[in-house]
């Protein structure tokens, strides 16, 4: 982990309200694996001051080449809505690459991503990193208008289902439907969305299929030192636990977080 400048390359809006930002970092920035996330902060140079940016804010790596490292975000606040009208050349305080990050399919021959909303984001770079033809990609969105970068997954696996709350593209319906009855041998899942969205997986992928999930949680430090996004986690021994996100994930296996009214 380290803390750097990155400098502004490009912004641009691929879908109204969602934003993907391409920062210049130096080379000594260690390269990050697929499902780990850096912290941005403001700099006391940036030519507007927003109210709380002095915290840094938690975001998952859409792509990283070498000195290239990018973001997707949605504005949903002061600070992702100043993150918006950023210009080339402008600088933000970098920390990462944090947490852990996805097991590698390894002797995987089914390898299956889900992604919902802005978790789309670790699980580009995931199906990048690990760029096979037997990797399957499920997309799914509220609506057409929110449905992000689908087209991207295109380009790198060969099947990619798209799943909309309205139908107004793709299947009607929860991106959670295409998940299969029966699966094959030496299958592995790979997840990012909401909350809703991974605990329908946790109640229909049986036990003995490995599914890791990166969690989204609201966090301060990005080190585990203030647990504000302290979760529940099931032990070896069977009992409760607590982890922070930030330090012992983001990624989890599946079967292993506690959720609500299961």
């Amino acid at each position: 982990m380290e803390e750097c400048l990155g400098s502004v390359v490009a912004i641009d809006e691929p879908k109204k309200d969602h934003f993907l930002l391409t920062l210049r970092v130096p080379e000594s920035f260690s390269a990050p694996l697929p499902g780990q996330f850096v912290m941005l902060r403001q700099t006391p140079s940036s030519t507007a001051e927003v109210n709380g940016f002095s915290l840094p804010r938690p975001f998952s790596v859409y792509d990283f080449t070498a000195g290239s490292l990018m973001i997707l975000f949605r504005r949903v606040g002061k600070v992702t809505s100043w993150m918006a009208h950023l210009s080339p050349g402008e600088a933000l305080f970098i920390r990462g690459p944090l947490g852990n990050h996805f097991p590698p399919p390894t002797g995987k021959k089914n390898i299956m991503v889900f992604a919902g909303g802005i978790g789309v984001a670790p699980m580009h770079f995931f199906t990048k990193y690990f760029r096979k033809e037997n990797i399957r990609v499920f997309v799914g969105a509220k609506t057409d208008g929110e449905l992000l970068l689908h087209d991207t997954f295109c380009e790198i696996c060969n099947e990619v289902k798209i799943a909309t709350d309205d139908g107004s593209y793709g299947r009607c319906g929860l991106v959670t439907d295409f998940l299969p009855t029966s699966m094959e041998p030496k299958t592995v899942i790979y997840a990012c969305g909401p909350k809703s969205m991974l605990q329908s997986l946790s109640m229909m992928i049986p036990a003995e299929v490995d599914c890791h999930v990166s969690l989204e949680e609201r966090m301060a430090c990005g080190i585990g030192a203030c647990l504000g996004c302290a979760v529940e986690i099931w032990t070896v021994a069977g009992e409760k636990t607590i982890r922070s996100v930030c330090k012992d994930g983001p990624v989890f296996p599946l079967k292993n977080v506690v959720w609500e009214n299961k």
